[in-house]
């Protein structure tokens, strides 16, 4: 519940001054709860825990957190060289934080992994994070890509939305 009140204060702060002192606050709450969760799965541990590891990652990586983006970014040079190394709960949370903070390379990337995907579900687990890039020269390309046929018309109107609002 917390994790939904932080994302919806940082969405109603986009463009306020005082966003950092949020983000800084969020960073406080989150960053403890993460290292009692940790980055990996312990076997047996309860279905809720899997799942707020992924969204505290992900909010904290979006928060700023930069030992969380450069564990994601780690994870991710090593899901580059062997595909197996980045549990599959994972990805969704890596991605979005490395894509959040891509530089042109990472962002390039991205998309070859996005087009080289098999199916649907896939394709969007790369276009996504794409289209959150905060670089300033990355969304006009997002919004491009969202207007090809590269994804199906319904998924590229809500990656345009991405594109608007997943930067900031």
């Amino acid at each position: 519940e917390i994790l939904g009140k932080l994302e919806s204060l940082d969405s109603l702060f986009i463009g306020n001054a005082a966003r950092d002192s949020l983000h800084r606050y969020g960073r406080s709450l989150l960053a403890p709860l993460l290292k009692q969760v940790g980055w990996e799965s312990q076997g047996s541990e309860p279905e809720e825990n899997r799942l707020l590891r992924t969204r505290v990652i992900t909010t904290l990586g979006f928060f700023g957190d930069e030992d969380v983006i450069a564990e994601a970014r780690s994870r991710f040079q090593l899901f580059l060289k062997n595909p197996g190394s980045l549990n599959a709960e994972l990805r969704p949370a890596v991605l979005d934080v490395v894509g959040r903070y891509s530089d042109r390379a990472t962002y390039d990337r991205l998309h070859e992994l996005g087009r080289q995907a098999q199916n649907l579900e896939e394709r969007l687990l790369f276009y996504r994070p794409m289209h959150m890039a905060r670089d300033p020269l990355l969304p006009d390309e997002s919004l491009h890509i969202a207007l090809t046929d590269e994804l199906p018309p319904g998924v590229a109107a809500y990656s345009v939305f991405y594109v608007a609002f997943g930067g900031q």
